[in-house]
This record gives structure tokens, C-alpha cells and sequence, in this order.
């Protein structure tokens, strides 16, 4: 069944004439709100329209082009009367049905509902297993708090871009909350409705699909801001402002100053051409490239050998290494320009202090960490306290401290049971290894393999390891891969980044993180290897048992 793209009045007079509703009421309701959705990733809903006989609810599917999904019956369930509303039949979708998907990775659908009682003004989505889908979703109108503002804008030279996301700063949208902004005919219109004045991020899903993505900054304020978004397919093309909002003028204002400012063609014409000669990998770096071409490779094996060598600093040619260098100087000054507009407090220097102290956390900050804390603690803490950004970086402070010599952060998080575990109360006079990992990362998975024999031999001797899995909407894939991969200790699930423990170990865009911690509370080593552990372990609790299960 070929996707295809219909104009809203056109699917009205679509559904109206199949309904044959021409003399009914109707009423329709754009971007409903709903209180969670399960399939984030996959799929949404857009609209729900109303009859007097009927409920249709349109949305769209969504996965990598080539690849099937399948839309499968089900039911709405009343969030007063309990009453289940069962699905009538999809319009233009076929049911149960594995269909392929376009280059666009999009498909809409529309489903026509029993029309649920009056009393019921929210209802619950199930699949015909009984699986929640849809939690909450409203089906009538109702005020919204706070202020909006309207997203709205094209998309440049990308016909293939079918749906954006806007996400918090700084959320890895791999597991944590996002809206869902549908593009139609290359155009999209989001009214974003809240109460906060804060930074989102927009950026295209079909680029996250692909691996690679680029995105833009911008204040969630009172107003309309205009954007011609350039996703990576777009190449040349560069996301362009075309109307603003206040803060948002300030921010292009500035990035356009630094731009300028830092400008440097030399510097930039060399990178080139490097890249043009060939010149900017090292020869092992260049086999490593081959390689990972090949038929049946190890992926995992790959990208740890990859590690290696960028912690052996054998990535790049000597001419790439001195230019690095050169970039590195120009890095610096720009931190500084930036920490220097920061000493005067402002929406928008929070907003660069945020950046700065993320870069800190991560590692990749050229500018002193010190520095940029005491001019958060004497400027920013109290004026902004409580605010989206400023939560961001008491996390990215805390997790400045997640280096050999300090200390682990204390957090609570559910096992597979919903019980909620406090890991300083589980490890008290442990040594320990906290292991943050995901059944979707690889490299994760391995490392926690390679630590089940250097368990079973010291488990008795007082060491303990806490496994926490960030996971999206369910524990599904989670079980799955205990069962699989064979873990004997207790996991604990960070569902949707809900506790924001990967932000405060400075992981946020990673699959995870080991910390070996002593009795005390004192992180031993990060990211140590099963050898390395098992070394540490031998000095602190001698030999192990060498059980042999």
C-alpha cells in the first residue's frame, strides 16, 4: 500500500464520505493531549475527530525506510466507566498486516472507534494482547496553562523528512520524552503549550534513524518562531531563523558574532584539504576503516579496538594532530568569549553556562570547571533556581566528581518488581561495581558478560554488582537480554531517563558507564576492564572462590 500524503481537507472529505456523516456534528481536535505514549519511538496520534455516531482517531507510523510495521486491532478503554470501545475498522491501513515502509519511514493511518460515552473525556489505548498503548488521551478540548508558542516553519531540500523532534536540552531521545511534530507537504505547525521559558531542541527523526544528525537551539517562549530547518540530507544548507521570538534574537545575535568572530578560512582550508588528500588518518586508522566494510565483522570488537586506539592517540595523521591543536586554541577562545558574556546574568548566559558545564562533565571542555561553578553558585543558583537549565547543571556538577577518588551518586531506582532500591543501602559495606548499561547497547552488554565470572568468584567474599538498564517504554527488551546474556545480580530498570542518572554520571548520550567503588563509597576505577576489576579485587578482598559454574 503506497504512503500517501493527504491535505487535512482532503482527508475530511475522505472520511466524511466513507462515514457518510455530511448531516452529523463534527468536531476535531488537533495534537490531543495525551498523558503518555508507550510507542513514542513508532507511533503517534495527531488528531481526533468526533461524529455522532463515531470516533476516528489518525496518526502515523513510523520506522527506517524498507522496513515493515504493523498496525495490529484493538480498543479504547474509558477512564470513567471502564467501558472498552472496540475498534471498528482502519479506513486506509490494512490490520494485522506486516506493510513496508517509504524512503520517509512514514505511514498514516486512520481508525474508526466506537463512539465513547460523554463522561468518558479520556480514554486508554490497547493493542488486541492488552498491551497499553496510549495512556490518557483526551477527547475534548481543555485550557491550556502557561503561554504558547508556535513552532511553525519548512524544511529545506529533504522531501524524505516526514516528522521532526522536540526535545528538553540535552535529552537523548533514544530513551527519554519527545514531541512529535508530523511534516506534511515539506511544512510543519507545532502550538507548544507551557509555562516555563526554557531551550528545546529540534532536530529530524529520519536523520536519528540514520545515526547522524544535526540540530538547533531554540527558546520555547511566548510568540512564533519561523524556521527553515535544514536536516543532514540537506548538506550546504543551514537552519535559518526567519522570524523570532526575543531570546531567540539574542541567541542568533550571539552565534552569529562568534561565528564571525572566530572565523577562520586558513584554518578551515587546511582541514579541507586534508580531507581531500587523504591525509587526516592515521595508516592503522585507515585499516580500522576497511575493516569495519567487511562481511560478518564484529561490531562491538570493532569499536572497543577503536577506543583503544583514541586512547592511544592513533586516530589521526602528525599533520591532523597539529591541526587538532590549532582547533583546540580556537575551542579555548570561544569557551572564554562565551564564559565572558555568561558574567552578566541572563536567560541566555545560563543557557551558554549550561553548555559549557555539559562540555565539562563529558570531558571535552578546554576551559576550568572551577571557574565556570563559582560564577554559576554566585550569579545564577538563586536567581535561577528550580529552572529546566539550572537543574542541568547541578547534574553536570555532581557528575564532575565520577573520577577515581570521588564518590558515587547515591540514587533510588525500581527493580524488574517496581520495588524502588536505594543503591547506597544495597552496596553499604560492599565493594561494588555499579554497571549502567542497555539491552540496545552492544559494547555495554559485553562488558557486563565479561564481569559474570569475576562475580561469581568474589560474591561471597563481600563484593556486589548493581546492573541499572536505561530502557524505553517497557522492561521488555531489558528481560530479554538478562535472560539471554545470563546476569546473576540485581538489575534495576531507569525507565525514559525518568531519574536522570545518566545525566548525573556525565553519560548522557551514551549506553553506559561501570564505576568500581570501595566500602566508603570511593570510586576505585572507571570504565575498568574484568581483568582490572578482578585485580583490584584480589588486592582488597584476596583470591577469589574460582567457582566454575
Amino acid at each position: 500500500m503506497r504512503f500517501v500524503a493527504m491535505r487535512f481537507f482532503w482527508s475530511c472529505l475522505f472520511l466524511s464520505l466513507t462515514l457518510g456523516v455530511f448531516a452529523q456534528h463534527e468536531t476535531t481536535l488537533l495534537y490531543p493531549k495525551i498523558e503518555s505514549n508507550l510507542v513514542q519511538r513508532y507511533q503517534e496520534i495527531y488528531r481526533i475527530t468526533k461524529t455522532d455516531t463515531a470516533l476516528l482517531v489518525q496518526g502515523n507510523v513510523y520506522n527506517r525506510p524498507n522496513y515493515w510495521v504493523q498496525l495490529d486491532t484493538g480498543w479504547l478503554q474509558g477512564n470513567v466507566t471502564g467501558k472498552r470501545y472496540r475498534l471498528v475498522r482502519s479506513l486506509d491501513y490494512p490490520l494485522g498486516k506486516r506493510v513496508g515502509m517509504p524512503a520517509s519511514g512514514t505511514r498514516e493511518y486512520t481508525l474508526q472507534f466506537e463512539l465513547p460515552a460523554p463522561e468518558d473525556r479520556y480514554v486508554d489505548y490497547y493493542d488486541q494482547d492488552g498491551t497499553l498503548l496510549f495512556k490518557g488521551i483526551a477527547l475534548y478540548p481543555e485550557k491550556r496553562k502557561g503561554f504558547c508558542c508556535m513552532i511553525r516553519g519548512m524544511i529545506q531540500d529533504n522531501a524524505n523528512c516526514s516528522r521532526l523532534v522536540l526535545s528538553s536540552y540535552d535529552t537523548d531521545v533514544r530513551v527519554g520524552a519527545f514531541i512529535s511534530i508530523p511534516v506534511r507537504d515539506g511544512k510543519f505547525e507545532y502550538p507548544f503549550y507551557t509555562d516555563e521559558r526554557t531551550v528545546y531542541t529540534l532536530a529530524s527523526w529520519h536523520d536519528y534513524l540514520n545515526g547522524s544528525w544535526t540540530s538547533k537551539d531554540l527558546w520555547v517562549e511566548p510568540g512564533t518562531v519561523e524556521i527553515c530547518f535544514a536536516p543532514m540530507a540537506a548538506e550546504e544548507k543551514q537552519t535559518v531563523f526567519v522570524s523570532l521570538t526575543k531570546l531567540n534574537k539574542e541567541m542568533v545575535r550571539y552565534e552569529e558574532w562568534q561565528k564571525e568572530t572566530f572565523r577562520d578560512t586558513l584554518l578551515f582550508g587546511q582541514y579541507e584539504r586534508l580531507e581531500k588528500e587523504d591525509r587526516m588518518y592515521s595508516d592503522k586508522m585507515k585499516e580500522w576503516l576497511k575493516s569495519l566494510e567487511a562481511e560478518g565483522v564484529n561490531l562491538d570488537s570493532m569499536w572497543q579496538m577503536r577506543d583503544q586506539m583514541e586512547l592511544n592517540d592513533e586516530i589521526y595523521s602528525p599533520e591532523m594532530k597539529v591541526l587538532n591543536r590549532k582547533f583546540d586554541v580556537r575551542s579555548q577562545k570561544m569557551g572564554e568569549s562565551k564564559l565572558e558574556y555568561a558574567r552578566k546574568p541572563s536567560l541566555n548566559g545560563l543557557y551558554l553556562l549550561t553548555g559549557l558545564l555539559r562540555k565539562c562533565s563529558r570531558g571535552d571542555a578546554k576551559l576550568d570547571a572551577v571557574e565556570m561553578i563559582k560564577l554559576y553558585r554566585e550569579k545564577y543558583q538563586q536567581k535561577f533556581s528550580g529552572h529546566p537549565l539550572a537543574e542541568r547543571i547541578e547534574a553536570y556538577i555532581g557528575a564532575l566528581e565520577i573520577k577515581k577518588g570521588g564518590r558515587f551518586i547515591d540514587f533510588t531506582a525500581p527493580d524488574l518488581e517496581g520495588r524502588p532500591v536505594r543503591l547506597s543501602e544495597y552496596i553499604a559495606g560492599k565493594v561494588a561495581l555499579i554497571d549502567l548499561w542497555a539491552s540496545w547497547c552492544g559494547s555495554c552488554r559485553n562488558t557486563s558478560q565479561s564481569m559474570i565470572p569475576v562475580y561469581r568468584d568474589f560474591k561471597d567474599k563481600g563484593f556486589a554488582i548493581v546492573g541499572v538498564a536505561r530502557e524505553n517504554g517497557n522492561t521488555k527488551a531489558m528481560e530479554n537480554a538478562i535472560k539471554k546474556d545470563g546476569y546473576p545480580w540485581l538489575n534495576l530498570v531507569e525507565l525514559n531517563d525518568r531519574g536522570g542518572i545518566w545525566y548525573k554520571y556525565g553519560a548522557g548520550n551514551a549506553g553506559g558507564m561501570t564505576l568500581l567503588v570501595d566500602r566508603s563509597g570511593t570510586i576505585l576505577a572507571v570504565h575498568p576492564t574484568a581483568e582490572e576489576v578482578r585485580k583490584i579485587l584480589q588486592d582488597l578482598l584476596g583470591q577469589g572462590e574460582q567457582n566454575n559454574e
